[in-house]
């Protein structure tokens, strides 16, 4: 796996936030994470710092969260997408709008820690 992954987080500033921050900090080959507020902001960072990992909110940002999926992915394939959803029944919904994974928010961190391991470890396989 890859020993210098960047992630960016796109969520309301706050404590889930910085929470989730300090999650994929704690997961060992995430060593950088940038934060943004909004949408638009997300696309122009992940234009900039490719990272490998983006972590979206998607109760906090609706219509916009799909189209921040389509345009991460159009620009940047190997990019893996992570909804976070307070609602049981939006993982599906976030994986057919382009989501790689979905996590129900209160999810425990060795969810998190895996879901990342099994993203991570599938675009090493998939360049092999």
């Amino acid at each position: 796996m890859d020993n210098h992954v960047a992630a960016l987080v796109v969520a309301r500033p706050g404590r889930l936030r910085d929470g989730w921050r300090a999650l994929l900090l704690a997961t060992g080959p995430i060593e950088r994470v940038s934060l943004a507020d909004d949408t638009w902001t997300a696309m122009c960072m992940a234009g900039t710092l490719n990272p490998k990992l983006v972590l979206v909110d998607v109760e906090a940002f609706g219509d916009e969260a799909r189209t921040l999926f389509a345009r991460i992915k159009a620009q940047q394939p190997a990019c893996r997408c992570v909804a976070l959803t307070r609602d049981t029944q939006r993982p599906e919904e976030a994986r057919l709008a382009g989501a790689d994974a979905a996590l129900v928010k209160g999810f425990p961190a060795a969810g998190l820690f895996e879901t990342i391991r099994r993203l991570l470890q599938a675009d090493e396989l998939s360049r092999e």
